[in-house]
């Protein structure tokens, strides 16, 4: 193979590849297709199924959940109706969210907890933005954890027969102005950072802060925020909403289909019988109308191998050829 066709090749494979990787990965934050620190690839490596719209919510929502992280788009009359509906079935929905965007969905279902956009730091050294909290209350959803780690959470308002499962210590305060730095216009508190309630026959479980579950915060040293994680994706099927602002690109999205859904599969798999087939038939039309080469002719061969050796005349191999 020349060296042109060699390079040619190469450079065909890696631009290949190229479009292939823009197709398949992103680097949305929160995204299930974003392999990077804020990308949550580490949800759906653990099974939870993009969910594409919540007109997709199952029916039974027993033992199932429904997880939305760190939105960028505002929810629906018709979302709200979805995500109540589900509850009312028993379904657990899992709110972590520390802009706000989230606030559209739990005031329309009627939630007792709701997020304030507003950092929230805890004193201590210089990682106030990242408080540490222990002291963890017990749930479905924190069983097993006694320490998490957060990441610039928000505030939770909390009332009515809502619970708080995770605080700050007293030295927490609302940073006002975002510095990570507490001055003379700050004061120091308690604030709740996660919180659940029950609804219906399921429960609402509502965190300020989504960089819980991305992929750089499952680290094992980040106290058990990988627990937490386990604990999400636990309980029955796990739905990722990522009809919201959490892009998942066309290849991650026929991944997914076909990974979860049957029908897809089937048909994923007669698409490859059919372009199987379609290969092998091809060879056998083109073998076909392929011109047969003449039956080889062992006298002509041996004749012109004689002539090609030996000092003979025409005479002699016309003499030859009518012995033959």
């Amino acid at each position: 193979m020349r060296t042109g066709t060699k390079i040619i090749i190469v450079a065909a494979v890696l631009a290949t590849v190229l479009i292939a990787g823009r197709l398949f990965l992103s680097e949305t934050s929160f995204s299930p297709a974003n392999l990077y620190w804020d990308g949550a690839s580490a949800l759906t490596a653990g099974d939870a199924r993009p969910l594409y719209g919540f007109d997709q919510l199952p029916q039974d929502g027993l033992h199932n959940t429904l997880l939305i992280v760190g939105p960028s788009a505002n929810y629906t009359p018709g979302d709200a109706a979805a995500v109540q509906s589900f509850l009312q079935r028993g379904g657990r929905v899992v709110v972590m969210d520390d802009f706000g965007t989230a606030d559209s969905l739990l005031g329309a279902i009627g939630s007792p907890i709701t997020i304030v956009p507003s950092a929230i730091c805890q004193d201590q050294d210089l990682k106030s933005a990242f408080p540490i909290v222990g002291g963890i209350g017990n749930s479905s959803l924190t069983a097993n954890v006694g320490q998490l780690v957060f990441n610039h959470p928000a505030l939770l308002q909390v009332s009515g027969d809502a619970a708080v499962l995770a605080r700050t210590t007293s030295m927490g305060w609302i940073d006002a102005d975002d510095d990570g730095v507490f001055d003379g216009n700050e004061t120091f508190g308690t604030y709740p950072l996660i919180a659940s309630a029950p609804l219906g026959a399921g429960e609402l479980f509502v965190a300020a802060d989504a960089d819980l579950v991305i992929n750089g915060m499952q680290d094992l040293d980040l106290g058990d925020n990988r627990i937490f994680t386990g604990n999400i994706l636990r309980q029955g099927t796990v739905y990722l909403d990522v009809a919201h602002g959490q892009q998942v690109p066309p290849l991650a999205w026929l991944y997914y289909t076909v990974k979860y859904n049957i029908v897809a599969q089937i048909l994923f798999a007669l698409l490859i019988f059919m372009l199987g087939y379609a290969y092998v038939e091809r060879g056998r039309i083109f073998r076909r109308h392929e011109p047969e080469e003449p039956p080889a002719d062992p006298k002509g061969m041996l004749i012109a191998a004689m002539k090609a050796r030996l000092p003979i005349s025409d005479r002699e191999i016309e003499e030859i050829n009518k012995k033959l």
